[in-house]
C-alpha cells in the first residue's frame, strides 16, 4: 500500500520497479589554470526532477612557498522537482599538496532547503576536511 511505501516508493512501483530512466548532458573545458563546466539532467520516472549544475576551478602551481600544487573550486546545483520546493546547493572545495603523495582536502556545502533536516525545510551547512595519502 502507498502509505507503507511512502510517496517515492509508490512512484517507483508505478514506474515498473527498478526500470527507471534519466538523461543527462554536460561538458567542460580547461585552459591554462582555469576550468569550467555545466550540465543538465532530468529523471523521467522516480524523482521526476530536473537538475542544472555549474562549476569553476582554479589551479595554482604553488599557493605558498614550500607547499605544492593546489586548487580551489566552486559549484552550484539547482534541483527542480515536479512536486515540492526547488532546492539550491552550493559547494566550495579546495585541496593543497603538503608533501609528495600527501594532500589536504576540504569542502563546504550549503543547501537552502534540506529535506533531511528536522523540519524537512531548513537550510543546512556542512563541511569535511580530509588528509589523503596517495601510493
Amino acid at each position: 500500500p502507498k502509505d507503507e511505501m511512502g510517496e517515492r516508493g509508490a512512484r517507483v512501483a508505478e514506474a515498473g520497479g527498478d526500470d527507471l530512466r534519466s538523461y543527462a548532458v554536460g561538458g567542460g573545458f580547461e585552459f591554462e589554470y582555469w576550468g569550467a563546466g555545466a550540465g543538465y539532467a532530468f529523471e523521467t520516472d522516480f524523482n521526476r526532477e530536473q537538475l542544472v549544475n555549474l562549476g569553476v576551478i582554479r589551479y595554482f602551481d604553488e599557493l605558498v612557498a614550500g607547499l605544492g600544487e593546489a586548487s580551489l573550486s566552486a559549484g552550484a546545483a539547482l534541483v527542480l522537482p515536479e512536486a515540492g520546493p526547488d532546492r539550491l546547493l552550493l559547494a566550495l572545495s579546495g585541496d593543497i599538496a603538503l608533501l609528495p603523495g600527501v594532500a589536504l582536502l576540504g569542502d563546504v556545502t550549503y543547501s537552502h532547503h534540506d529535506e533531511d533536516s528536522a523540519s524537512g525545510e531548513d537550510p543546512s551547512l556542512s563541511s569535511v576536511i580530509s588528509l589523503e595519502i596517495f601510493f
